[in-house]
């Protein structure tokens, strides 16, 4: 895990398998990554899904947008 990882996420080790290797993902889908939007502005600027997740087992500890505003 790099220090931009580490700064995202609080967890230092996987609560399932206890491996310490943990990784960030993006959200995709079959066309494109997948997008949240403010549900008070569908068109407004969206913003990408992103994850932490076990580099052994694949458990996913965190799901964050990464520009909230």
């Amino acid at each position: 895990m790099n220090k931009e990882e580490e700064k995202m996420s609080s967890l230092d080790k996987c609560p399932k398998c206890d491996n310490k290797e943990l990784k960030k993902g993006i959200v995709n889908s079959s066309f494109g990554v997948v997008h949240m939007f403010p549900i008070e502005n569908q068109r407004s600027q969206s913003s990408p899904i992103s994850s932490m997740y076990c580099a052994k087992c694949g458990y996913i500890l965190e799901w964050y947008v990464d520009n909230p505003e």
